[in-house]
């Protein structure tokens, strides 16, 4: 019988490939637009859901973005992120993108792009003694790998999450590498594919799901040798396709962390 994290993996793929194709983003090489915003909202019908869902992608986005250009050691000596309040989150953002949609008669499932205005949000960080760094790095390669027995299912939506989460706009760009990139970590065999991305370096992130938990094993490689960056872990909040979905986002969200 069918392992139920194949099912849920299975189920969970297809739902992300059934979203309604929105408007392209405009978002590309801007660092104060936040891509790849997966938002799941219910309400009392699909107007309020989507209405919900657009206010949940600009705190989301806001969120990432003050991650994004500010210094952590900054974050931890303020206490942690300024809060936005909705008014403040209707000023700072200039526009919200449909990446990707999905609606029922109560539900909004989508992935958004959300665009903030550059010198309101330096203002607002600056103004609470926040250092803001917004200056772009050398890309890196990321190859999204599933350990051996996992379903083809589970590794194209790991793949998927990795190709629209965002990441390419962070300050350290974040670029997935093609499918046909599989293995041990191993920098001649990613070499290749690392240069057409004009990166030096490739960071292996493999995949293992176990039980209700979700692992990645995250290992860079690059001509100067392997550096071990540690494991990162979501739990699978439930059998729901979308809290695989939101598992292996926050996966590679914490990945994403650990090279900016």
């Amino acid at each position: 019988m069918k392992h139920p994290l194949v099912a849920v993996a299975a189920f969970a793929f297809a739902a992300l490939c059934a979203f309604a194709p929105g408007r392209a983003s405009a978002q590309a090489n801007n660092v104060y637009a936040v891509a790849g915003v997966y938002v799941d909202v219910t309400a009392a019908n699909g107007a309020s859901a989507q209405q919900a869902g657009f206010a949940s992608a600009a705190q989301i986005g806001f969120n990432r973005l003050v991650r994004r250009v500010t210094l952590a050691e900054d974050l931890a000596a303020h206490g942690g992120a300024p809060v936005a309040d909705q008014a403040t989150l209707d000023r700072l953002v200039l526009s919200t993108d449909v990446e990707e949609e999905r609606r029922s008669g109560t539900r909004y499932i989508g992935r958004l792009a959300v665009r903030f205005d550059p010198a309101g949000v330096r203002a607002l960080l600056r103004g609470q003694g926040l250092t803001v760094v917004d200056t772009r790095s050398a890309p890196e390669l990321v190859v999204p790998v599933a350990a051996d027995g996992a379903p083809p299912e589970t590794q194209a939506l790991w793949q998927a999450v990795w190709n629209e989460g965002g990441f390419a706009d962070e300050l350290v760009p974040l670029t997935a590498a093609p499918a046909a990139l599989q293995g041990a970590p191993n920098w001649t065999t990613a070499a290749p594919y690392a240069q057409a991305a004009a990166a030096t370096s490739a960071l292996y992130a493999t995949l293992r799901v176990q039980g209700s938990t979700a692992t990645a094993a995250l290992i860079e490689v690059s001509a100067a040798g392997p550096r071990d960056r540690g494991v990162v872990s979501a739990p699978i909040a439930s059998g729901d396709p979308a809290a695989l979905r939101a598992a292996l986002a926050s996966l590679a969200a914490q990945a994403s962390d650990r090279v900016q």
